[in-house]
């Protein structure tokens, strides 16, 4: 069960519909969209100050809605390099104040079903860079490696979609695209983030937001 949804219920199948709709339940795949925000662009030696995840089903060939959206932060010790700042915005005294102090090793009960649910997982470069963030900082602790299902890469999907149509790889070019070619505008899927968002804080290197395009993305690729 995730921090998005507690669901304790007995459930009485009375009808045909009933039955049928309980059976898409129980075949429902769980997945999240997942981003972080570090110190460094490499992968290795990051320190991750927080995370950002969308959490929705897979019905078969069909994909939900975002069913949640959630960004949790990590209290550091140490000033955030100016380089990293400059990107994310985030600095040591924004991540105490957003975090209520509790750093990564005191946050496990916060996102502990997100990393050990089994949860198919995707992310844009994923393989390359928030995968192995996620990993060493996580093990660096003490804790267990993350238990993730299927990892997709959205960053791989658009290479194969578009290939060199696009000017560069970035995750807001290819985000620019999909609005393109579906002619939905960056202000309603901003409305959409918002209207499951735990999280205000709507802008380019905001976790939660990143892994919100990545599922956008995702959703119009698979569709």
């Amino acid at each position: 069960v995730s921090n998005c949804e507690l669901v304790n219920e007995r459930k009485t199948i009375v009808t045909k519909e009933h039955f049928e709709k309980l059976l898409e339940e129980l075949n429902k795949q769980t997945l999240i969209a997942i981003d972080t925000e570090t110190t460094s662009v490499n992968p290795h030696t990051a320190q991750m100050l927080s995370i950002g995840v969308v959490e929705f089903w897979r019905y078969g060939d069909k994909l939900s809605p975002a069913k949640c959206i959630d960004e949790k932060f990590f209290a550091t010790p140490y000033e955030v390099p100016a380089d990293a700042s400059r990107v994310n915005g985030l600095t040591r005294s924004k991540l105490n104040e957003l975090s209520g102090g509790l750093s990564l090793e005191q946050s496990k009960s916060l996102i502990e079903s997100y990393l050990y649910s089994g949860y198919n997982l995707i992310g844009y470069n994923i393989n390359k860079y928030d995968l192995p963030v996620i990993n060493s900082n996580v093990m660096n602790i003490g804790w267990e490696r993350p238990n993730f299902g299927r990892v997709i890469d959205v960053f791989e999907l658009a290479k194969r979609r578009w290939g060199r149509e696009l000017p560069n790889k970035k995750l807001g070019t290819v985000f620019k695209r999909v609005l393109a070619e579906t002619g939905i505008t960056e202000k309603q899927v901003k409305n959409a983030f918002r209207l499951y968002s735990k999280n205000a804080n709507v802008q380019a290197h905001n976790a939660a937001w990143d892994a919100y395009m990545t599922y956008f993305i995702y959703k119009y690729l698979v569709s």
